[in-house]
């Protein structure tokens, strides 16, 4: 019916004419039947309709479907958690047995990430010029390829050799410079040989033996600081009831002996309780280490006593970081500390240092490698190749290898925000008649922060190596045979009235060296510049002579 309706008014509107228009009555028909035009359009909207059928939530398919959905989820739950147990599985059994390989790995990291790089730019080329021409791709193609292999060539050789290796550490030392040499605090006496000899025959239990080489610690009580020489003990023979400890690798005690004094008298005493269930070479020991730091070296390890009067077992480790060669260096990357009970935390070196004051935490092998790669290569390669000069060595007796090897611990005052203790390496020119003091470097014992002193040409010092040889001046009648000198360490003392400038010598220890007998019987002193030399028999004797020189 509103078919017939619309259909009547648009007959209605439609046949007007001009005449019917000017006409009052006509115009308000029209007007009605535009309305009920409107009106019928109205009318025409379909119902509206429901958008959902809520009595599909009734329905038993809706139920399974949901009830689908979470099986489904918590399959993938399972499925995730058993991959994360199987990772973790063949980590914790994998990583002990390929820690030396992932280690070297590592080292390798630069090439890797060059061989991945290429290669993806490859795949990227296929992909966005599969349209272009055949030429042009196979141009890009072999761009890339091309220099791909020059760099993964070049950063093989780069972290495979060892001369360029050690001319990227020079590189990368930057030492600050120190324009004085710090003055000397805590005379070291005794040297680690010696001290170790002392340790030893403080050890009243038949059963335990010294692990490793003495460590050098500082302690502080109010003003007064000491240095002193420890050693850590455990079982290592088979007795009745020590089997349990022999097995978990225990700490049973740490023996100290005083680094400032030449006799024994300096005392040996660590604590009441310096039991560790795990010590530095226990195998459950190298195990967490290796679980913790896969890539990285372990280095020498000390014992640090707490203020709460507790003790830490402190493992340093060496890791590589790249430089902007490309090359892989090695430098410390932290702290792990392992408590009396076993518990293991890891600390960075900033954290280390704050929590473990006094204690040696650069390892002395990077110092040392650090100090090589230094001396020869500090000028850069092509002087090396072409020119050869400025090159040095590290001033030691090379007749006697792996004794009396630099670095050597030492304190020192006024450092700044440094810590006191020091490792010094002495440089003289590269070759043997060379004697000449030309540098001395310094690693922060904690941190490895580098400084440096080069020594000006007028000042005319002689290096450790030629004080080793006159030491011998100091008593000609001495049998020599039996006796050796031990680590020439850096005394530097403040000027004296009159004087031009600082106090500087190098001090020496006169050791016994029949059979077992390692006893230190003189202290040795040499003036580094007129080589004048004089012994002592006690520090409170050459402390008079350095007062009154």
């Amino acid at each position: 019916m509103n078919d017939e309706i619309d259909k009547d008014v648009e007959t209605a509107s439609g046949s007007q004419t001009p005449d019917d228009q000017s006409k009052p009555g006509l115009k308000l028909g029209h007007r009605l039947g535009s309305r009920l035009k409107e009106f019928s359009f109205s009318v025409k909207v379909p119902p509206m309709k429901v958008p959902f059928d809520f009595s599909r939530l009734l329905h038993w398919r809706h139920f399974s479907f949901v009830h689908e959905r979470k099986e489904n989820a918590a399959s993938r739950l399972r499925f995730y958690a058993f991959v994360l147990l199987l990772a973790s599985l063949t980590y914790l059994v994998a990583v002990p047995f390929l820690h030396d390989y992932l280690v070297e790995t590592w080292k390798l990291l630069p090439v890797g990430l060059a061989a991945a790089l290429f290669t993806a730019l490859a795949i990227l080329q296929i992909k966005v010029f599969e349209r272009h021409r055949l030429s042009l791709r196979l141009l890009l193609m072999g761009a890339n390829v091309l220099c791909g292999v020059v760099l993964v060539g070049y950063l093989f050789f780069a972290n495979t050799t060892g001369w360029y290796i050690e001319s990227a550490m020079a590189a990368s030392l930057k030492p600050a410079v120190w324009k004085e040499l710090p003055e000397t605090e805590n005379l070291r006496i005794l040297g680690q040989g010696t001290a170790g000899w002392y340790l030893h025959s403080r050890n009243l239990d038949n059963r335990q033996d010294a692990v490793g080489l003495p460590q050098l610690v500082r302690e502080c009580s109010g003003d007064t600081c000491e240095l002193w020489w420890q050693s850590a003990y455990s079982f290592k023979r088979g007795r009745i009831g020590s089997w349990l400890p022999r097995v978990l690798g225990s700490t049973q005690s740490i023996l100290r002996v005083s680094a400032s004094e030449l006799e024994t008298a300096g005392g040996a005493t660590a604590g009441a309780d310096t039991h560790f269930l795990f010590g530095q070479e226990s195998v459950i020991t190298e195990l967490l280490f290796r679980f913790h730091h896969p890539i990285s070296e372990r280095a020498e390890a000390t014992y640090h006593h707490n203020t709460d009067d507790s003790w830490s077992l402190l493992i340093p480790y060496i890791t590589r970081r790249p430089t902007i060669t490309g090359v892989m260096v090695p430098a410390l990357g932290g702290v792990m500390e392992v408590s009396q009970n076993g518990w293991v935390r890891d600390h960075s070196v900033a954290d280390a240092t704050r929590l473990f004051p006094g204690s040696v935490l650069y390892p002395s092998v990077l110092a040392r490698s650090y100090g090589e790669a230094y001396g020869h290569y500090r000028t850069g390669l092509v002087n090396v190749f072409v020119n050869e000069s400025g090159i040095y060595q590290i001033s030691e007796d090379p007749a006697r290898p792996g004794e009396n090897e630099q670095p050597y611990v030492q304190g020192f005052k006024a450092l700044g925000e440094g810590s006191p203790l020091q490792e010094v390496i002495a440089f003289e020119p590269a070759g043997k008649q060379s004697f000449g003091l030309s540098e001395l470097l310094f690693f922060d014992a904690q941190t490895g922060k580098a400084h440096v002193y080069s020594v000006p040409p007028t000042a005319g010092l002689h290096g450790p190596r030629r004080a080793l040889k006159q030491a011998t001046n100091a008593d000609p009648e001495t049998d020599w045979n039996a006796y050796s000198i031990q680590e020439p360490r850096l005394v530097v003392r403040p000027a004296l009235a009159g004087s031009d400038g600082q106090q500087r010598f190098w001090l020496m220890t006169e050791v016994k060296n029949e059979g077992e007998d390692h006893t230190a019987v003189r202290l040795i002193l040499t003036d580094m510049v007129t080589l004048k030399t004089k012994g002592f028999d006690s520090r409170a004797a050459m402390e008079l002579y350095l007062q009154g020189i």
